[in-house]
């Protein structure tokens, strides 16, 4: 092989092992790309996840605030009911002693 074969042969060999470093990075490059992509939608979709989640549980604890409101509502006008018969009550006998007292003295 002549001096001139062997720095051409080298040459060669020197553009494809520049082309096949090109082509490792552009698919180092593709590839990171592609798994930059991949994490941000595995984010993205966990970030949705956590969201509907804690939607649901603020539902849930919504409904059971508005439940214990309207229980303790519902005791209090009981309460209210009861407080108020009590007081009838009292306001009875007390019209029925006046009324006894009325008579007692007569």
């Amino acid at each position: 092989m002549e001096r001139r074969e062997i720095i051409e042969k080298i040459k060669k060999t020197e553009i494809d092992i520049t082309q096949k470093i090109e082509d490792a990075k552009k698919k180092k490059d593709e590839t990171l790309e592609k798994t930059k992509k991949q994490a941000k939608k595995i984010e993205t979709d966990a970030e949705l996840n956590v969201k509907k989640e804690n939607e649901k549980k603020l539902m849930i604890a919504k409904k059971e605030i508005e439940k214990e409101k309207i229980s303790i509502i519902e005791a209090g006008k009981s309460e209210s009911e009861t407080i108020r018969k009590k007081a009838k009550v009292k306001e009875a006998k007390e019209f029925f002693i006046k009324k006894f007292e009325e008579h007692v003295n007569v």
